[in-house]
């Protein structure tokens, strides 16, 4: 998306056959959404993802070949976590590891250069203006305006969902999503945990407040997955993810064809890993015990390989970084190929300015989540009213309470 506008499946690129590849790049992320671009030029043969490389790519460097999943390049299959390990401990491949020998993935931020068929780091670099700053909130009218546009432009081309939560993204997707015609239809997801309780209970009054079109999706027996579609998911996905995307992947499918957002890529605005609590020293250990994956060699050389190529930036910005290159890219996009009905995951964060913005959010204003919040005031402030991720009356503290204590009594 450009300008408000949806671009079409293919389309050519405004450049010139002599345009730098500091050219091509500067115009490439002006783009939001998701999109891959292969530039074929005399001398630039590379291939760029949008900001949060929202599609998967891997490619397999001696047999020079490319796919948007490992099971589509003739390679062995050779993982490191069982199909157990996946569905049940949301275990993926960090740093650029899939599941297939000889197999790396293509992260956000970096091209697959096609002559040698390496990643390359493109941004941020060491002087690519990062600096920590107060001013950041200059920014905020322009990324409400750019967050609206992409709702704007997929309104126009098929229905559009948004998750409504409890949570700090989400109502930033609310906010920013004011007034867009045809009306979005807002839904969230139900089970029985405390999270999704107070999900539930904050989208309802949400939606009651200020009259939004807003359905739950209960979790009921039709959407369990067996064993073939157990099979299937690991197999389209290339057995590099599992956990809860494959457990809820055919309720999220059964919306069928729609531009369905959620708010993955926020998190980089609010100090999602606790940069106090790591430190100012990076390394390999404290990242996998961030991420809950085992200390596995393979694991462990190619996260310090990815930490060696990280720009000089505060902690706190490589940390952000490391979520958005691995959580976001290598986890979040992943699963977005088992689904099968022409459903299209989104996020609104999908943008170079947006995210240059969050990563120069001063430490102290992410704890507090004010960039989120300065979005919402900006677009809708009334939303405001309804505390984040907090019980809303005594009802819902006592319901908080007995859920607690019935998890340690029968858990």
């Amino acid at each position: 998306m450009r300008d408000g506008q949806l671009l079409e499946k293919d389309m050519q690129l405004p450049v010139e056959a002599e345009s730098s590849a500091e050219e091509l790049e500067s115009w490439l992320y002006t783009l939001s959404g998701r999109w891959i671009a292969i530039i074929c030029l005399a001398d630039i043969q590379r291939v760029y993802m949008d900001t949060l490389a929202s599609h998967s790519l891997v490619y397999h460097p001696e047999l020079r070949r490319l796919a948007s999943t490992p099971g589509l390049i003739d390679a062995k299959l050779q993982p490191l976590f069982t199909a157990t390990q996946l569905i049940e401990r949301d275990y993926w491949y960090p740093a650029g590891c899939t599941a297939y020998q000889g197999v790396s993935r293509l992260l956000a931020n970096h091209y697959l250069d096609l002559a040698t068929f390496e990643s390359i780091r493109h941004w941020p670099l060491s002087n690519s203006n990062l600096e920590v700053a107060g001013n950041w909130v200059d920014n905020i009218p322009v990324l409400a305006t750019l967050m609206r546009q992409q709702f704007g432009a997929c309104a126009t081309r098929m229905p559009v969902r948004i998750g409504l939560t409890a949570g700090l993204e989400s109502r930033v997707m609310l906010a920013c999503s004011k007034d867009i015609q045809p009306a979005p239809l807002y839904w969230t997801r139900s089970d029985k945990s405390a999270s999704k309780y107070q999900d539930i209970k904050t989208a309802s009054v949400l939606a009651h407040r200020f009259a939004l079109q807003h359905v739950t999706l209960p979790f009921t027996s039709e959407f369990n997955c067996d064993d073939a579609d157990i099979e299937q998911f690991l197999l389209n996905t290339g057995y590099c993810v599992g956990g809860s995307p494959l457990k809820s992947h055919k309720l999220i499918d059964s919306a069928g064809p729609c531009f369905a957002f959620s708010g993955i890529g926020g998190e980089v605005a609010r100090d999602f890993y606790n940069a106090a609590k790591v430190g100012s020293a990076l390394s390999a250990r404290n990242l996998l015990q961030l991420t809950g994956l085992p200390e596995l060699p393979q694991l462990v050389v190619a996260i310090e390989r990815y930490l060696d190529n990280l720009p000089k930036l505060e902690p706190q910005q490589q940390l952000a970084l490391f979520y958005l290159e691995n959580r976001v890219s290598a986890f979040g996009a992943v699963h977005r190929y088992a689904y099968q009905s022409g459903i299209v995951l989104l996020s609104p964060f999908s943008h170079r300015a947006i995210v240059h913005c969050m990563l120069t959010v001063p430490l102290a204003a992410q704890i507090d989540a004010q960039f989120h919040k300065a979005l919402i005031k900006a677009c809708w402030p009334a939303l405001l009213a309804l505390p984040f991720n907090e019980p809303l009356d005594l009802k819902d503290k006592l319901h908080l309470l007995y859920q607690r204590v019935n998890r340690r009594l029968f858990n």
